[in-house]
């Protein structure tokens, strides 16, 4: 929970697994991705890499949503 809170903070992408506080604080697509396999962690990755799912912002603050 820490770690998804410190990169939220720093307008990190965050990719983690829907387990305990993490559930609760990334809504799934909006503020982070929730990914239940490791390809589906590779998926949302290959996601993040491109231009149109980076953070709105510029990474200059807290990330509010991707584009899908």
């Amino acid at each position: 929970g820490l770690k998804v809170l410190q990169y939220m903070a720093a307008g990190l992408p965050v990719v983690a697994n829907p387990i305990g506080v993490d559930r609760a604080m990334i809504i799934d697509g909006t503020t982070g991705f929730l990914v239940s396999s490791p390809e589906d962690a590779a998926e949302k990755i290959g996601l993040l890499a491109t231009v149109q799912t980076a953070p709105r912002d510029g990474g200059r603050g807290p990330a509010t949503g991707w584009e899908r």
